[in-house]
C-alpha cells in the first residue's frame, strides 16, 4: 500500500512541478525582492536577505531544497540590486540562476509607486535518468521579470511578473518545454493596535495561464522586536512561524504542515529567513530605550523617522524633511517651501538664490515701474527694464518671481 501512495505521489509531484515552475516560500514577505524587483527602491540603505527551504522533509534522501541570496540598496529615488538563487526538485531536475535588478519611484503627494526590472540567467539541469528523448543535461536560459509596488499609508500592492521571455528549456527536441510567465500579485496591510502591538495581514496569489494558487497570511509584531503568525497555502495546507527583529538585524523561522495524505510520510517543510539592513537611523535606537517614554519607538508610514520626531507621522516623507514631502529635497516639507520644485535655502523658505546680477535686474524693473496717473496702466519708460526682466525670466524658466503690492 505504501509503495501505491509514493507512485500516486510521484506523479501529482511531477505535474506539479512541471506548472510550479518557481521556487515556493513561505516568507515571502520578509523577502520579497526575490519575486518583486521594484521593492529594491523602499528604503535608502543596504539590505541583505537569505531564505533557506527544505520541502517534505524525510520522504526521500534528496528533499526539495531552495536558497535565495539578495542584496540591494535605493539610491533616493533608484534602487539597484542583485538576487542568486538555487532550487533542488528533490529528483533529477535542479534549477539555478543569477539576476541584476533596477528599480525607480515616483512620489505622489498622498502615495508612492515603484516600478522594476531584473534580468539574468537561470541554468537547468537533468541527471540520472535514462530516457532517450533527453538530448541535453542542461540548458541556460535569459531570465526577466517585472515589477510594481503600489504603496499608500499602511496598505501596499505589489504585482511582478517571471519568466516575461517565456524561454524553452532546450533539454529535449521538443518546443513545449517553456518557461510559462507567471503573475505575482501581494496585498498588505500594517494596522496598529495599540504601542505594543502590530498586526500584518497579507496575501500572495500565483497565477499562470492554467492555474492559479493563493497564500493567506497573518502575522503579529510584539514589542517591534517578536513575531508570531501563521499562514495557509492552497493545496498544501497552514504554517506556523516565529522570528525576532534586533533593529538592523532579523530572522525568521516557519513550520509547514501539509494536510494531503501522502505527505504524511514527510516531517514537514521547515524554512528560515535571516535579513540585516545597514539603517543608520536605527544607530541611535539602542540608546533611546533607556528612555521610559521612548522605550518602543514605532515608524507608522514606515519612512524611517521614528514617530516621535515625524513631523508627518502618517505620510511618507524625507528624513532630511524630518518625515515631511519634500519633492525637491531641500529639507523643507513642501508645505512650507515657497519653491517646491526647485532646491532652495532655507533663509528664503526653500527658494534659490539668485547672483547679484539678477537682483540689480529686477531691483531696476520693480523700483522703475510708473504708471500714468489715475491709471492702472504701465508708463512707456518703463519698457526697458520690465525687458531685460524677461528675458532674465526666459533664459531661466524654472525661476518663480512672487510680486506684492499695494495702491497708494
Amino acid at each position: 500500500m505504501r509503495k501505491l501512495i509514493v507512485l500516486v505521489f510521484v506523479i501529482f509531484a511531477t505535474e506539479f512541478i512541471y506548472a510550479q515552475q518557481f521556487p515556493l516560500q513561505s516568507q515571502y514577505q520578509f523577502n520579497y525582492s526575490a519575486i518583486n524587483p521594484s521593492i529594491i527602491v523602499e528604503n535608502d540603505y543596504t539590505s541583505i536577505r537569505g531564505s533557506f527551504r527544505q520541502q517534505w522533509v524525510g520522504f526521500s534522501d534528496n528533499p526539495i531544497a531552495n536558497q535565495f541570496l539578495s542584496v540591494y540598496r535605493g539610491f533616493g529615488n533608484n534602487g539597484i540590486g542583485v538576487n542568486v538563487f538555487n532550487d533542488e526538485t528533490g529528483g533529477a531536475f535542479s534549477k539555478s540562476g543569477l539576476s541584476f535588478s533596477y528599480a525607480h519611484k515616483v512620489n505622489f503627494t498622498d502615495y508612492q509607486v515603484f516600478f522594476g526590472l531584473s534580468g539574468g540567467f537561470s541554468k537547468v539541469n537533468i541527471s540520472n535518468i535514462n530516457d532517450p528523448s533527453i538530448t541535453n543535461n542542461e540548458d541556460i536560459m535569459p531570465d526577466v521579470t517585472f515589477g510594481t509596488y503600489l504603496k499608500y499609508n499602511n496598505f501596499r500592492l505589489g504585482v511582478s511578473l517571471p519568466g516575461l521571455l517565456n524561454e524553452n528549456m532546450e533539454i529535449t527536441n521538443s518546443g513545449e518545454n517553456k518557461i510559462e510567465s507567471n503573475l505575482y500579485t501581494m496585498l498588505s496591510y500594517d494596522h496598529m493596535i495599540n504601542d505594543d502591538l502590530l498586526l500584518q495581514p497579507s496575501a500572495l496569489l500565483k497565477s499562470t495561464e492554467n492555474n492559479s494558487q493563493l497564500d493567506l497570511n497573518i502575522n503579529l509584531k510584539i514589542r517591534n522586536q517578536i513575531w508570531i503568525g501563521g499562514s495557509y497555502r492552497q493545496d498544501f495546507g497552514p504554517s506556523v512561524y516565529v522570528g525576532v527583529d534586533f533593529g538592523k538585524l532579523f530572522s525568521v523561522y516557519s513550520h509547514d504542515v501539509s494536510t494531503n495524505e501522502a505527505y504524511s510520510y514527510s516531517s514537514g517543510s521547515h524554512e528560515f529567513t535571516i535579513g540585516y539592513d545597514f539603517d543608520t537611523s536605527l544607530d541611535s535606537v539602542v540608546t533611546e530605550k533607556v528612555v521610559k517614554e521612548d522605550k518602543f519607538a514605532f515608524d507608522r508610514d514606515k519612512d524611517g523617522v521614528m514617530d516621535s520626531v515625524d513631523l508627518c507621522p502618517d505620510q511618507y516623507g524625507s528624513k532630511k524633511a524630518h518625515g515631511c514631502v519634500d519633492v525637491d529635497g531641500d529639507g523643507i516639507p513642501n508645505e512650507y517651501d515657497l519653491c517646491p520644485n526647485l532646491y532652495g535655502e532655507l533663509e528664503l523658505q526653500g527658494c534659490p538664490e539668485i547672483t547679484q546680477f539678477e537682483k540689480n535686474i529686477v531691483y531696476k524693473a520693480l523700483h522703475d515701474l510708473n504708471f500714468d496717473f489715475d491709471k492702472a496702466e504701465i508708463n512707456y519708460s518703463s519698457y526697458p527694464t520690465l525687458t531685460d526682466m524677461s528675458l532674465l525670466l526666459l533664459k531661466n524658466p524654472k525661476m518663480y518671481l512672487h510680486i506684492s503690492g499695494f495702491s497708494s
